[in-house]
């Protein structure tokens, strides 16, 4: 509540979906979705800052790769990582392998490309690479269980 009183509403849908959308949360990444574009938040935007948030978590990915373990990683970040977001970050790092990451990135530049040059509403385009970077992480997750 109080974030909403006093944040910027369309920065924090924004970290909503990214979140979401890392995190593997369907249910959650519906409502940020929905809520970014009610705030007139645009699909182009969400697609290239959940690349950012993909390409960041690569780079740190590389580090834990490296014999890092992902709480120093993410605890050493440069820009540093907001507080709130340092634990999924964690796990995020813990789930996505660099291919599974790279495989995210492409999906979420194709759904950019598509979204430029194509007659699908660019709304749906972005919603649904959105679901499949979250389909990504559970399955991610799921071997990362075994």
């Amino acid at each position: 509540d109080v974030t909403a009183a006093i944040g910027d509403s369309a920065a924090t849908a924004l970290d909503d979906v990214i979140f979401a959308a890392a995190n593997g949360r369907s249910d959650a990444l519906d409502r940020a979705v929905e809520e970014g574009f009610s705030l007139g938040l645009s699909p182009i935007p969400m697609l290239r800052q959940t690349a950012a948030h993909i390409m960041r978590l690569r780079q740190m990915r590389g580090a834990v790769d490296s014999g890092r373990d992902a709480k120093s990683v993410v605890d050493g970040a440069r820009p540093p990582i907001f507080w709130k977001n340092k634990g999924p970050m964690e796990a995020q790092l813990r789930r996505f392998d660099a291919d599974t990451l790279a495989e995210a990135l492409s999906l979420l530049l194709e759904a950019e490309a598509q979204c430029k040059r194509s007659g699908v509403p660019d709304q749906l385009v972005a919603s649904r690479a959105l679901h499949q970077i979250a389909a990504l992480s559970r399955r991610a997750g799921a071997k990362t269980r075994r």
